[in-house]
């Protein structure tokens, strides 16, 4: 299945990159997005295991995932971040249901290889892969 992971490809490529995470790992997109300015968290997605941020990530397949599997990690992830509180209300199931089906979306619309980035709220492609067209529109 293709999910979203961190890379330092293309690192460098805007003056305001970071990338604190660890090579490869699963990625999530912003829950929410502050209005300070000097966050960051606009222009970024985070870390699964690090719990770090990057401004780059990229579409890679993972065939030890299928659906079921991403959506467990995806909570298990929120839970631990403090996004979820324990087991899932009826709300909160909707909230994660429509988050992990976003990182879906993407990754459908993407091909393997696609480096992305948030600009402005909006899942842009930054390089695409050489294998296919790539893009998310």
């Amino acid at each position: 299945m293709k999910v979203l992971i961190a890379t330092n490809r293309t690192q460098g490529q805007r003056p305001d990159d970071f990338c604190d995470t660890l090579e490869g790992e699963l990625v999530r997109l912003p829950a929410v997005v502050c209005d300070c300015p000097d966050c960051g968290c606009e222009r970024a997605v985070e870390g699964l295991a690090s719990h770090k941020a990057t401004t780059t990530f990229t579409i890679a397949d993972r065939t030890d995932l299928d659906a079921a599997a991403y959506r467990s990690i995806l909570v298990e992830h929120l839970v631990d971040g403090g996004w979820v509180v324990g087991t899932l209300g009826t709300s909160e199931t909707a909230w994660v249901d429509r988050f992990v089906d976003q990182h879906l979306l993407i990754t459908e619309r993407c091909t393997v290889g696609d480096i992305l980035e948030v600009r402005n709220n909006q899942i842009r492609l930054r390089l695409a892969s050489s294998a296919g067209r790539g893009g998310i529109g």
